[in-house]
């Protein structure tokens, strides 16, 4: 989960018109010495990247909404 911010340079490792998976990205850069950092979270996170996922978040929304609400003024 989370925002992905890269440097321009990281550009080099792609190659335009091909598919390349985010795990493979990751993996060309530590393979090449490219600083990779993270942040670790403890949050409650669902991928919605397939329709499958997605409808299990609608679900999983709508029988605990509390823990996505803020309901205070």
């Amino acid at each position: 989960m989370g925002i992905y911010i890269f440097e321009p340079e990281i550009l080099r490792f792609i190659q335009p018109g091909q598919k390349l998976d985010f795990p493979d990205l990751v993996q060309r850069l530590l393979q090449a010495k490219v600083k990779v950092a993270l942040y670790p979270s403890e949050d409650f996170w669902l991928d919605i990247g397939r329709p499958d996922d997605y409808h299990k978040a609608i679900e999983v929304f709508a029988q605990q909404p509390d823990i996505f609400l803020d309901e205070s003024p």
